[in-house]
């Protein structure tokens, strides 16, 4: 099935929907937010202040693991380091490794 222009209006018009709709649900909920007297930094404050000691010591040991399965991934996909010297398996010229 091949994508065509009138495809790609209708998603972009449905982004633009789904756009419009965060736009007022994120201004309903700062007036909620006003209206309580609460700013955002409290309630993220307030939520992590809620949570049992158990639920923040696994929150905290699986945001420490993230960190290193990242910083492990990041260098694995690091680039080798280029030397001057001939790459491996480079032969003479003319001869056939078997």
């Amino acid at each position: 099935m091949a994508f065509s222009d009138k495809d790609l209006h209708a998603q972009e018009q449905q982004i633009q929907i789904l756009k419009e709709e965060l736009s007022r649900l994120n201004t309903q909920f700062d007036a909620q937010l006003k209206g309580l007297g609460i700013s955002e930094d409290d309630l993220l404050t307030a939520l992590d202040a809620d949570l049992p000691p158990e639920l923040q010591k696994m929150m905290s040991e699986a945001q420490d693991k993230a960190k290193r399965e990242g910083a492990a991934r990041s260098a694995q996909s690091a680039p080798a380091p280029v030397t001057g010297a001939k790459a491996p398996g480079t032969g003479r010229r003319g001869v056939v490794r078997l």
